[in-house]
């Protein structure tokens, strides 16, 4: 029975493990993504479970985050779950940096940009669009004001609806992020000139200087929405991706050197973790810190002990792999299974069980409904994009080929 039960697990994992576009694979960064995609999911959940349950009175989210998260530990972590999105940027441009720091540091050709956004486009657009698609065939099914979202699929598809209604897409919440994302792929491989500095220590300062001029700008710019055409655009987010590259850049280095894994970085995880938690909840006027702070946090993951022993387990690596479709699937998921599990709410149980029986009911089913959609919709075109990149090998050494995106793995 332990071997039947072996094996069908280990087939199982095969199935949902994904294919990498360029066939370079780091299990580190799918564990990465597994915190990230955790984080945003309990987020979410956390806000269908106020809004339904109304355990803390009626509450207008996201306006009223900061007046109610604060009663309640359990709501407190659900609130800094948002943050998921922004710890995606920072993979985010590690990802896609790398590349570009290995063609500069060994003096090779720059990454191929044909095959950079042909196998973005092959690798990430049909699942997205497929998404969108299902998502507004749901809202004509079950809203009879459907006509109302017409105007907001087209603009969803082709990733405008921020620039054009200034807010989140109306057929999918959570694309806003994936906008800004695609926004950077576009930038990317300017932005990668950076890596032409050849001092170490200034092209490092450089970008430490640029990531928290950045993060202060933005961070004065966009308060109180008044920019909304721009809220949901790269100039509002990028520290993160330019984090993402200072981190590309230290992570070569190591790797150069070979890693030496120590307590000390776990300590250096646990200090990050922390400080980025009550920046969010208690300091938010420090909040232009976070994305060095996500970098730290990251570096101590890559290099502790423990910490890198826990985003290496089989399991979180694999659900790390299929984050794009989980971060495409989850809200719609939660937003058609919440009016059966909330039935479960009791305002006579402790909150943090209460809210954890939602956990119980509601991550399994995200999970499960993922799973079987990544195999139906990403893997394919995952190994479409990775026969795509074998074209393109002929003109790349192995250092230079580009690695996968980040929240689309």
């Amino acid at each position: 029975m332990h071997k039947r039960l072996s094996r069908l697990n280990e087939r199982l994992l095969l199935r949902l493990s994904r294919t990498t576009s360029s066939g370079e694979f780091i299990p580190e960064v799918d564990g990465l993504r597994f915190i990230a995609i955790t984080a945003v999911v309990l987020h979410h959940i956390t806000a269908s479970y106020l809004r339904t349950t109304q355990r803390l009175g009626v509450v207008d989210l996201p306006a009223q985050w900061w007046d109610v998260f604060s009663r309640s530990g359990v709501i407190m972590l659900g609130y800094a779950g948002h943050f998921g999105v922004q710890l995606f940027f920072v993979i985010s441009g590690f990802i896609l940096a790398l590349p570009y720091v290995r063609s500069y540091r060994l003096q090779k050709p720059r990454p191929h940009l044909g095959s950079y956004y042909l196998r973005r486009l092959i690798r990430l657009e049909p699942p997205y669009l497929i998404n969108i698609t299902i998502a507004f065939l749901i809202i004509i099914l079950t809203n009879p004001g459907w006509r109302t979202f017409l105007p907001h699929y087209p603009a969803s598809l082709t990733y405008l609806h921020g620039p054009i209604f200034g807010q989140a897409s109306w057929i999918n919440g959570v694309a806003w992020s994936l906008e800004v994302e695609v926004q950077f792929y576009l930038i990317m491989p300017l932005l990668a000139f950076i890596f032409v500095v050849r001092s170490a220590l200034l092209r490092r300062l450089l970008l430490l200087t640029i990531v928290l001029a950045q993060a202060y700008w933005a961070g004065r710019f966009f308060q109180a929405g008044q920019h909304p055409r721009l809220d949901i655009t790269v100039l509002h987010y990028l520290q993160f991706f330019l984090a993402g590259f200072l981190l590309a850049d230290l992570y070569h280095e190591f790797a150069a050197r070979g890693f030496r894994r120590r307590f000390l970085w776990d300590a250096l995880t646990i200090f990050a973790g922390v400080s980025i938690f009550a920046i969010l909840t208690r300091r938010y006027d420090l909040y232009f810190l976070t994305p060095i702070l996500i970098m730290l946090l990251y570096a101590g993951l890559f290099l502790g002990l423990v910490g890198q022993f826990f985003i290496r387990q089989r399991w979180i690596v694999v659900i790390g792999g299929m984050c794009y479709t989980i971060y495409l699937y989850h809200f719609l998921i939660i937003d058609l299974l919440a009016p059966w599990t909330m039935q479960l709410a009791s305002p006579d149980r402790p909150l943090r069980y209460d809210f954890m029986l939602q956990c119980l009911l509601l991550i399994p089913a995200i999970l499960v409904i993922s799973a079987v959609l990544f195999v139906l919709f990403e893997k394919p075109f995952m190994a479409l994009s990775r026969r795509v990149g074998r074209q393109f090998r002929p003109l790349l050494a192995p250092a230079e080929l580009p690695t996968t995106s980040v929240v689309q793995g």
